[in-house]
Parts: C-alpha cells; structure tokens; sequence
C-alpha cells in the first residue's frame, strides 16, 4: 500500500510540472536574455549620457514576482520570477532651494538683549542685590590694587563724573560691581566710587623705584662702609678718619654731590622735611650744646627703620643709633637728593 502511495505522489508532481513549465519558461526567458545582453557590453552605458528627467533611459522594467521591492535589479537570485513593465522613466532629479542666509537677514532686538542679560543675572545674583547697581554692572567680591601713579575715583562710571578721591599707587580696594570698563570700589576708609577697570590688579605691583631713590641707597650703601671707622676731628676718609660732617660730606662725594664741610653749613644746604617724611639719604642736624641758642654743631645720616649712621664723637666710632633716643635738640632735617 506505501509503495501505491509514494507512486502517486511522484506521478502528480509530475503532472505539475509539465503544466506549469511552459508558464515559468515564458516569464524567466526574455528577463535571462536581456540581463546576457547587458553583461556581454558594458561599454554601452556611457556614465557621461545621462538621460535628462524628461527622457526614458531605455532599459526594460521588471515588476518581481516574488514580492521584493527592489526595482533595479534586473534579474535577482531570490528563486523568482520578473514580469516586464516596458520602458520606464529615468528618476526626476529633485530642485534644492537655496536657503537664505542668516547673516543677510539680521534681527537687531536690543529690547531682547537686555531682558535676556536681566534674566541670567537673575538666574545668578539675588533680585535684590541687582536693584542695587546700575545697569549693565553685575555683583563681584574681590581685593585689588592700583597699578597706576594715582588713580580716579569717581562719582559714576564715566570721566564726567565728579572726582570723589585719588587713589595712590599700589593702594588695596574691594570691588563690589563690575562693568563695561568700570568697577565700584571701596578703599580702605570706606568711601566708594567708581574707577577705570584696566587701572586695578589682582597683584600688588612692586614698588617704584626712582632714580633718586636708587641714588639715596647708594649714599646709604657708602655710609654703611665706614661702620667701625673711628672719629678723628677734622678727617674726612676712611684711612684717617671721620668727624661728624666728614663722613656725611665723603659719601656725598662718592655720588658726586658736593655737600658741606661743616656742620652748620647743612643749615642752608638742600630743603627742610618734617621728620614724618624723612627718607634715607637726609641729613639730621644736631644741637649738642643745649644751651638755648639754636644751633647746628653735629650732623648724621638717616638709613631707615628709625636708624641713622653718625661719626659720635672722639674716642667712639661710626656707629648706628636711634632717632628717637639720640639725647640731642634736633634742629633740622635737610634732603638733599629730591
């Protein structure tokens, strides 16, 4: 009984086949010749040819039969069939319009502007702490000081404004607000104002330096030399000695200031200075006698820190002292480089 069975099933395959084959042959056939036809001459199709989009590029098309959608393969290996549309046009190739330029059509808001800014400085700073500061100036919390000689503070942040107060070079300030080219500080005593921003630094400069000032040290660096050279009256060098105005008249000398020989002759020599705004380098003139007749009998040199450098007396050495317990009448303070 299997035997009769399998007999038939091969017979109906059979049967299928012959019915179906003449079908299959027709459709597969043209699709097999013209895809032969393509591969034997590639040449033909001429890349530089390009049907325009009105034209047809004069290929077949085939619809597959087993359901791809895969319009340009002429013949595929899915196992199925291709049915034959005829000629079909070339794609139409798509118009691009050129977009307008962004930077030919500017959108000038300056009301936009400023609410934008408003609203990040609020997102930033508290209502309150703004309502405080003109516009456009936003909150800061910092030290500073001054990098140039003397420095404006003014009244507002522009130079018509009125002039509060000069600052000084190197002077600290605190910076509450920061604009566009203007901060508001306050120095040391309180008083706030508005200066130049390019005009303040983070860092404390370094302090100027003066030719005068550098000629004042070297006189200073001379006097100290002598330290330990003993009073001799009447000598002025370091081989025989000193006296009082022969120390201050030698170093001098080394700079090339020709100075007084005498002690008295420091009482018309350079210009007077208080002692609050003494310097190194100035000449302290001395009445030793204390005998109610204003004088000048002894001279020394200041060198800073409340120091000063003298030749005492006889039997002693140049030698520092003190301003302050020197128990003499000062007289004078005479600078002689200014």
């Amino acid at each position: 009984m299997t035997d009769r069975n399998a007999a038939k099933r091969t017979l109906s395959r059979w049967i299928v086949a012959l019915a179906l084959g003449p079908l299959l042959l027709s459709v597969s056939l043209p699709g097999f010749f013209t895809l032969r036809t393509r591969l034997e001459s590639p040449s033909t199709i001429s890349p530089s040819a390009a049907p325009t989009p009105a034209e047809t590029d004069g290929r077949d098309g085939f619809l597959p039969l087993d359901g791809s959608e895969d319009r340009d393969v002429i013949l595929g290996s899915r196992g199925g069939g291709y049915l034959m549309l005829g000629p079909r046009p070339s794609p139409a190739v798509p118009t691009v319009e050129a977009m307008p330029s962004a930077a030919t059509t500017p959108v000038a808001d300056p009301e936009l502007g400023a609410r934008l800014f408003d609203e990040l400085l609020l997102a930033v700073f508290p209502a309150e702490q703004l309502e405080a500061l003109p516009d456009y100036f936003v909150p800061d919390d910092g030290v500073f000081y001054v990098t140039s000689d003397t420095l404006n503070l003014r009244a507002g942040p522009g130079t018509e404004f009125e002039i509060l107060h000069k600052l000084t070079f190197a002077e600290k300030v605190t910076r509450s607000a920061i604009g566009t080219g203007w901060s508001i500080v306050s120095d040391a005593s309180g008083l706030s104002g508005y200066v130049s921003t390019k005009y303040l630094s983070t860092k404390k400069p370094a302090p100027k330096v003066s030719a005068a000032d550098l000629l004042r040290a070297k006189v200073v660096a001379y006097a100290k030399e002598q330290l330990g050279v003993p009073y001799i009256h009447y000598a002025a060098s370091p081989s025989a000695g000193f006296d009082c105005s022969g120390l201050t008249w030698y170093v001098y000398k080394k700079v090339g200031i020709a100075a007084p020989r005498s002690s008295i002759g420091y009482g018309t020599f350079g210009r007077h200075v208080k002692l609050s705004e003494i310097k190194p380098g100035d000449i302290l003139c001395w009445d030793t006698f204390h005998d109610g007749v204003t004088r000048i009998n002894h001279v020394s040199m200041y060198v800073g820190n409340g120091i000063m450098i003298h030749a005492p007396g006889t039997g002693k050495y140049v030698s520092y002292h003190k301003v302050s317990t020197y128990g003499e009448v000062l007289v004078d303070i005479r600078r002689i480089i200014t």
